[in-house]
């Protein structure tokens, strides 16, 4: 199994945490934004995490997550089997995926931009030499491109901060005193929302970290608010519990 990636992904963090939950065992080949085209085109996507095993292809974090628990043994499931949590899970999972992972992605990369060419100092040492060298030298014509490509602009972000503190609390709200969004266990919901607003919060046991870059003071103070918000505190002790030390899994 070979999961294709562009490392500092949060859905693909979504893709690999699960597989790594599940102990389904892969070689994660990581690329460079915009020049992972060249790996996903070949089976027939754009977009990362890309799951492919020479026969099949799963071209969605959700589609890699069911997969994931097919594999997974009892203990270790992602899905409860009771349908009616289960549907639970998927409508936490599929609004996390649409209205919380766009947001923290234009967020995030508008309030890393401002450092340029040493945002990419990350990257180092998880994908090819030559791809991060291709993309410092053509790094002004690559932000432009994503900017144009996720519309990220300074209103658009503002708009995104609203979006995630207003998600935050939902899950607070919807939370309780619960360990757990859904039943009484760790489930692909829980999993999401950590792997999804992961960008913000840069926690120890991720197994790629933000450390190097000179990030800005308003990026810093963000992951500041939002490690001590109820919600943010929960998404980090979901690390802590769940994902384990760095390479431990």
């Amino acid at each position: 199994m070979v999961l294709v990636t562009i490392p500092i992904s949060h859905y693909v963090e979504k893709a690999r945490w699960a597989l790594q939950h599940a102990r389904v065992p892969f070689t994660e080949r990581g690329h460079a934004m915009i020049l992972h085209y060249r790996a996903t085109a070949l089976h027939g996507s754009r977009t990362v995490p890309l799951l492919v095993d020479g026969k099949r292809a799963w071209r969605d974090s959700t589609d890699i997550l069911l997969y994931a628990d097919e594999q997974a043994p009892a203990d270790r499931k992602l899905y409860p089997a009771d349908p009616a949590l289960r549907r639970e899970a998927l409508d936490w999972e599929d609004e996390f995926d649409r209205r919380l992972g766009p947001q923290v992605r234009r967020l995030a990369y508008h309030r890393a931009f401002p450092v340029g060419r040493d945002m990419l100092l990350v990257l180092r040492g998880k994908v090819p030499d030559w791809e991060l060298a291709t993309l410092k030298a053509g790094f002004p014509l690559a932000i432009a491109v994503m900017r144009r490509g996720m519309n990220i602009t300074a209103a658009k972000a503002d708009e995104s901060l609203v979006r995630v503190r207003a998600a935050c609390d939902a899950v607070v709200q919807a939370l309780g005193d619960r360990p757990y969004l859904v039943g009484d266990r760790f489930s692909a919901a829980d999993l999401t929302f950590a792997a999804l607003l992961a960008p913000l919060l840069d926690p120890p046991e991720h197994p790629v970290r933000l450390d190097g870059p000179p990030w800005p003071a308003d990026f810093l103070a963000l992951r500041s608010e939002l490690s001590a918000h109820a919600a943010g505190r929960w998404a980090l002790g979901l690390y802590a519990r769940h994902r384990g030390p760095v390479g431990s899994l």
